[in-house]
């Protein structure tokens, strides 16, 4: 009967070691660090390599599933982005030079720097009174920074004047989405 034909459980098994090799293919990404993510990312944005130039970090642009640096055939390596001048380009990270203003205008005045210390303080006193905290789900420390980081990004943005341009208010809204808050409320944290 073989000789006949009956090839059709070729088919399936063909299908078969398709779909383990898909599998086996996907675990071996989900244990991967977020270098070989990215480039596994940015091959199956640009599999030939066409747009070699050029910043991904807007990753709905390019269809993306990770925000990325400029592409280049190395995971990592980092290149010049075109029309971006002659000097060295220096890539500090989505959101550090945003939450470096914010840290750096919190510490530059006095009185606000006071201010964020005392908050800082009644933050660890409230999280210490926390239901969480209490049944060992999360540490002190942990809570007060969740909580602070809120409350700087809360009245942050409420301090935003009502009679700012509409543009002004948004562009300022949108850079603040990129502040890593909690980084904040550790330089306040640290700062006793």
């Amino acid at each position: 009967m073989a000789g006949k034909g009956g090839g059709a459980w070729k088919v399936a098994y063909a299908d078969f070691v398709t779909a383990m090799m898909a599998f086996f293919l996907v675990m071996w990404l989900v244990t991967q660090d977020k270098k070989v993510k990215e480039a596994v990312a940015r091959y199956f944005t640009d599999p030939v390599g066409f747009y070699q130039i050029g910043s991904t970090k807007n990753p709905s642009v390019s269809g993306a599933m990770f925000d990325s640096e400029v592409h280049g055939q190395v995971p990592g390596k980092k290149y010049q982005i075109s029309g971006s001048g002659r000097g060295a380009h220096v890539d500090r990270g989505q959101g550090e030079v945003e939450t470096t203003a914010v840290t750096d205008w919190i510490h530059s005045n006095p009185d606000q720097a006071a201010y964020w210390a005392q908050q800082a303080q009644r933050q660890r006193e409230a999280a210490s009174q926390s239901q969480m905290v209490k049944d060992k789900v999360i540490t002190v420390e942990e809570a007060t920074r969740i909580q602070l980081a809120k409350q700087i990004e809360r009245e942050m943005l409420d301090q935003l004047p009502v009679e700012i341009d509409p543009l002004y208010r948004e562009l300022v809204k949108t850079s603040m989405e990129y502040v890593d808050w909690r980084s904040v409320a550790d330089h306040c944290l640290s700062r006793k």
